[in-house]
């Protein structure tokens, strides 16, 4: 990254599209305190790099490229993103990331997911790793790629929900998806690790 600066307002939805090497989850990585990186990300008045990792983690969600689905039941799997979610709390965020249908026909929120989640596609895993996130009590989510994996009209639907799920919680997407046009508050696009906005 070489040219990066920006303000998220609270409720606010951010979009950052590039090319593959541009940047874009090197960004999300410094804004999670994951990799070093120069300058200052302030969240409200704090400086990130004074504050203690597991006093940030609460109030962030990432969804990466890489997260993970883990051999247990459907439940497990969720309630790591609230360990106190109801289970109509479960299902509500299958419904919300289109998986609810899928995960009833596969026996319910005790239904057995292998290692890896490899009982399941490539995009259900994905769908499963953002109900987590809209289970947690994040204030701001960090989205990878969220509709990797998906087919285009599974696609449509999820941004249609990720625009009603976020209410006052803040979002930045990156993707090389196209959204629909009024996803988002604020356009960026990456080119070299120079945030440009659109």
């Amino acid at each position: 990254l070489k040219a990066v600066n920006f303000e998220l307002l609270p409720g606010q939805r951010m979009v950052i599209q590039g090319l593959s090497g541009s940047g874009k989850t090197t960004l999300l990585s410094s804004l999670m305190q994951i990799i070093a990186y120069e300058g200052h990300i302030f969240y409200g008045a704090e400086d990130l790099a004074h504050i203690a990792p597991e006093c940030i983690y609460p109030h962030f969600a990432l969804l990466s490229q890489h997260s993970p689905v883990f051999m247990g039941t459907v439940r497990y799997n969720l309630q790591l993103g609230n360990p106190r979610a109801t289970d109509e709390q479960l299902w509500d965020a299958l419904q919300a990331v289109q998986l609810k249908s899928h995960i009833e026909a596969i026996g319910g929120l005790d239904s057995w997911i292998g290692e890896g989640g490899n009982s399941l596609s490539v995009g259900q895993n994905r769908r499963l790793c953002l109900a987590r996130i809209v289970l947690s009590p994040a204030r701001l989510w960090l989205l990878d790629e969220p509709t990797a994996g998906l087919d285009k009209a599974t696609a449509e639907a999820l941004w249609h929900d990720l625009r009603a799920l976020t209410q006052a919680r803040s979002m930045i997407v990156v993707t090389h998806a196209e959204l629909p046009a009024d996803f988002a508050h604020e356009r960026y696009r990456l080119l070299g690790g120079v945030l440009l906005r659109e």
